[in-house]
């Protein structure tokens, strides 16, 4: 984390939304399953650890090369 510029966005941590669903967890209601990051920071985690769209399209096309090549 950058630690530079103003948080503008809650962040799911340590565990993500979708972990904190899953487990049953309120998402929301505890403060320390949080932490606040700038979008920049933000976007970099979140593509990081849960890459989908473009970025998951791209990644499954070039698998799909790697394994007819």
């Amino acid at each position: 984390m950058c630690q530079l510029r103003l948080s503008a966005h809650a962040d799911h941590y340590p565990l993500s939304l979708r972990e904190l669903i899953e487990a049953g967890v309120d998402p929301h209601g505890d403060p320390a399953l949080g932490r606040g990051l700038c979008h920049g920071c933000h976007s970099s985690e979140t593509a990081r650890l849960q890459p989908g769209g473009w970025h998951r399209d791209r990644d499954q096309a070039a698998e799909a090369d790697e394994a007819e090549g």
